[in-house]
């Protein structure tokens, strides 16, 4: 009974060990030679589940789980392609800020 015990405590640390590191490799980390900038704004923000929805110029929406932002404030996100050539498996890596203002 204590080796079943033993042996299941060894399997769960190396399983929680395996999916650190799997998380490392797939999204903690990027190649910034893989990244490109869009201009969007905000759209939407569910405040109860801390959802932020952003539609870049292309009229592609995007959803961040994030506080602190204002309805139609405009941002500038910056993308990992993930090396391909399509846009719906990007990533999101960070989302700036600043004194963006729309120009007529």
């Amino acid at each position: 009974m204590k080796k079943t015990n033993s042996f299941i405590t060894v399997v769960f640390i190396l399983l929680a060990i395996f999916c650190f590191f799997l998380g490392q490799s797939l999204g903690l980390s990027y190649d910034p030679s893989s990244t490109y900038q869009s201009p969007a704004i905000v759209i939407e923000i569910d405040e109860v589940n801390g959802w932020v929805t952003l539609v870049d110029w292309n009229g592609e929406a995007w959803c961040i789980r994030n506080d602190g932002f204002s309805k139609e404030e405009l941002v500038i996100v910056t993308f990992n392609n993930n090396d391909t050539d399509t846009i719906y498996d990007d990533i999101i890596v960070k989302v700036d800020r600043g004194n963006l203002t729309l120009v007529d």
